[in-house]
């Protein structure tokens, strides 16, 4: 069954509204426009012009001081076919993004389960939903201009996708291939996701669960990824954005960790860490020897975790964090209340 137990779906979807509204109320009075989303903003406003995605018109030459490909690309359409410029889509746009977070977040808190499979009680779905449409990071970064919600609404599809392997048929690598390929055009974080769905892809031919004709169409958005990499590279002359090889010139893990730190204690990671240790001690001794074999059976979901944990790691460790408010870790934040509860 798929049902909230003791809530007809009418009325769970009924109660996830109530929530969408008051996010669209809280997030919007934390409405901002971040300074770096000028940086895209001046490269969609040539682009209009009709000079392409360039920082400055020739005679000078393109650099890519952009961070996200679809974003650029969205509010370039946005202008170009409503007529509305990027300061006033941004935030629209990224809200937008932010209510496809919400439905895919009540859509897997409506699937939670206990030990012995059957439905969690409602009451613990809409727990968690609360407060993640309480977190101020996730309701903060629902604007600002950048293309942070674009980016969560693909990775969260990405890693619920990874734990919702019902039919692992191609439809279902299509899909997970997709949300990885979006992933990868809203931010450079996103090839990560990218080379991870294919590695999993190839343990499975290996284990003989999928054939290689089958693979190729599964695998099929991520030609997309190929080919914006192909002309990133032939228009900027870089295989990353300008903005990688600026912030990430050595390690900084003194910044990182204090940052984290912060971020560890205002969202009370602190106290979550030790329950997910035990928990994992608990399953390892469960699963015994058949540890491995678990993890292969659950590849994707063990490959999305160790995904998001890369991703946070090498933010902390390499690049140091930023002054922001978290905007690396928002992605994180709702991830973390469902695997709470």
């Amino acid at each position: 069954p798929t049902a909230v137990p003791g809530l007809a779906p009418r009325r769970w979807w009924a109660f996830v509204g109530v929530l969408l509204v008051g996010m669209v109320v809280a997030g919007w009075q934390l409405r901002f426009l971040c300074d770096d989303a000028y940086i895209a903003f001046r490269y969609v406003a040539n682009a209009h012009a009709g000079f392409g995605l360039v920082w400055n018109r020739p005679p000078f030459l393109p650099v890519e001081g952009y961070t996200s490909f679809a974003w650029v690309l969205l509010l370039w359409a946005t202008w170009s076919w409503f007529g509305v410029e990027p300061p006033d889509a941004a935030n629209v746009l990224s809200m937008l993004c932010g209510t496809g977070q919400l439905l895919l977040l009540a859509a897997a808190a409506r699937r939670l389960r206990r030990r012995d499979g059957s439905p969690a009680p409602w009451s613990v779905a809409a727990l968690a939903l609360a407060v993640i449409v309480a977190n101020r990071t996730f309701l903060q970064w629902l604007t600002g201009g950048l293309e942070t919600a674009l980016f969560n609404v693909a990775c969260i599809a990405w890693v619920l996708l990874a734990f919702d392997r019902r039919d692992a048929r191609t439809g279902w690598w299509i899909r997970w291939s997709a949300a990885a390929a979006l992933a990868a055009w809203s931010r450079p974080d996103g090839l990560l996701l990218v080379a991870i769905t294919g590695a999993v892809a190839a343990i499975a031919c290996l284990r003989r669960h999928r054939t290689l004709p089958q693979q190729f169409v599964g695998l099929l958005p991520l030609v997309a990824v190929a080919a914006h990499v192909a002309w990133r590279r032939s228009c900027y002359g870089e295989w990353l954005p300008n903005t990688y090889y600026a912030k990430v010139v050595t390690a900084w893990p003194d910044a990182g960790v204090r940052y984290f730190a912060c971020f560890a204690l205002e969202h009370g990671v602190w106290l979550w860490l030790p329950f997910a240790a035990i928990w994992l001690g608990v399953e390892c001794r469960r699963a015994g020897r058949s540890l491995p074999r678990l993890l292969l059976d659950h590849l994707p979901a063990f490959a999305a975790v160790g995904a998001l944990l890369f991703q946070c790691s090498y933010y902390v460790l390499v690049v140091g964090g930023d002054h922001f408010e978290y905007p690396v870790f928002s992605q994180v934040v709702p991830l973390l209340v469902l695997a709470t509860a």
